[in-house]
């Protein structure tokens, strides 16, 4: 038997997400692993299943989610979709949204199609694009 480890949890994970397709399809909801936990020969995922939304429905949820959050982790309000600048590298990554999991790096962040995640402290430091426009996100 393969040793559960984080390679193995991907692969597991992409097997997944294809095996669970068709069921998606016919149920027109999101089928995902959340919550893994994995020890040398065993491993426990919480299994969330929600309804597909529409991108208008997703976008009105993220900036909700956002904002429940934005007070309590010191940022502001209606920032999902918006783009930053971080002063010290001159990147500027688009805020994807909020990892309600997470214990530190909570604000998703999208830099093109690469998604990563930070911490609030992160965003403050970053410079607010005003003159860009607010994009849609859309699930990966």
């Amino acid at each position: 038997m393969k040793k559960i480890d984080d390679e193995m949890l991907d692969e597991f994970e992409k097997d997944f997400q294809e095996a669970v397709a068709p069921l998606e399809d016919k149920y027109e909801m999101k089928i995902k692993l959340n919550n893994i936990t994995y020890a040398d020969d065993s491993f426990k995922a919480r299994l969330v299943c929600e309804k597909w939304k529409t991108p208008e429905e997703e976008t009105i949820a993220q900036n909700k989610l956002w904002n429940d959050w934005a007070a309590y982790l010191g940022l502001p309000e209606n920032l999902y979709g918006r783009r930053i600048l971080d002063p010290h590298n001159g990147f500027i990554y688009t805020i994807g949204g909020i990892d309600e999991s997470a214990k530190k790096y909570k604000v998703v962040l999208y830099q093109g199609t690469v998604r990563s995640r930070c911490t609030p402290g992160f965003v403050r430091r970053c410079q607010l694009l005003e003159n860009l426009d607010v994009i849609d996100m859309k699930e990966d």
